[in-house]
This record gives structure tokens, C-alpha cells and sequence, in this order.
């Protein structure tokens, strides 16, 4: 096949004359299928569910960051599904997250719109943790719906990275 860009390089053609060999890798892409069909095997090698993360910050090192604190908020431009999520602290520290997702007309989400149960994004005395067990959470989100992040305790940390992990559905 062909691979082409514009002179800009904002959009990107992949023009396959046959069936490919390997994966096609697209981070956000656009799928346009010129014909009277799609081939059997246009989609099935595609790989457009890499992991994204969204990164929820908070802190700048000066002083322990206060529980209660809400890192931002994300619009889903797209349906995405949450696959995980990974905590990195400036130092060893106790510290429980909590995720909500509230439709754009009742923006922005509240406590009363979390989507963790019981399973909370926490470490322990840790610097850093991660999990891809999601039991009881809401996992999908829609297009236009409002994501955000709060901290519910921390001990120590002055510095909080949240990630969570979504990839397109």
C-alpha cells in the first residue's frame, strides 16, 4: 500500500491495495472506505484502542496537597471505556481517589456522581500503584460526558499524578 500526508501533515491517507500484513496502528483516527464496500479485512487488523491516559495533576511540591482537592475536569470528545488507572506520588504517602462522570447538561460532575463503588484508585504508604481491576465501576463514557478526579485523602504527597485509562470503544 501507499502512505500519504497532506502538506500540512494534519491528515493521513493509508491506501491498501491488499489485505495487510500486520496491525494498523491509529492513535485518533477517521476510517474512510472508498467503494461499494469495505473488505472483509479493512477493520480486522486495525488496532485503534491504544490506551490514552488523562492526567489529573495536582500539587506543586511546596506543601501537602489537601483531600477534598479537585485536580480538573475532561470532555470525552468520543465514546472511550475505562481500562485502568495509575497513581504517582512525590514521596510515600496514603492517598484514595475518586472518579465522576456527569452528561454535559449537568456539568460539572459532583461526589454524587462517582463511577468507582468501592473500589477506589488508592495506594498505601506507596510512592506509586496502578490497577486494571475495575470491579463495580462504570466503565463507559460517552461522547460529552464530563469527567473528573478528586482527591479524597492524602497524608503526605505534595505532589499527585492521577491517570486514568481510557481507550476508544
Amino acid at each position: 500500500g501507499t502512505f500519504t500526508t497532506d502538506s500540512s501533515a494534519t491528515d493521513v491517507v493509508l491506501k491498501l491495495g491488499s489485505e495487510p500484513s500486520g496491525d494498523i496502528v491509529c492513535f485518533d483516527c477517521l476510517v474512510v472506505a472508498e467503494g461499494d464496500g469495505i473488505p472483509p479485512w479493512y477493520y480486522k487488523d486495525a488496532v485503534f484502542d491504544e490506551p490514552i491516559p488523562l492526567h489529573f495533576p495536582a500539587g506543586d511540591g511546596s506543601e501537602t496537597v489537601s483531600a477534598e482537592a479537585i485536580p480538573g475536569f475532561y470532555m470525552a470528545e468520543r465514546d472511550y471505556e475505562i481500562v485502568g488507572w495509575r497513581i504517582a506520588l512525590d514521596q510515600a504517602a496514603t492517598v484514595t481517589m475518586d472518579v465522576w462522570k456527569d452528561v454535559d447538561a449537568n456539568y460539572p460532575p459532583t461526589n454524587a456522581d462517582t463511577i468507582t463503588a468501592s473500589a477506589k484508585p488508592a495506594t498505601s504508604s506507596a510512592a506509586k500503584t496502578q490497577s486494571t481491576t475495575l470491579t463495580g465501576w462504570t466503565v463507559a463514557i460517552s461522547k460529552g460526558d464530563w469527567i473528573g478526579a478528586e482527591i479524597e485523602a492524602n497524608d503526605a504527597a505534595t505532589v499527585i499524578d492521577f491517570f486514568l485509562i481510557i481507550r476508544r470503544r
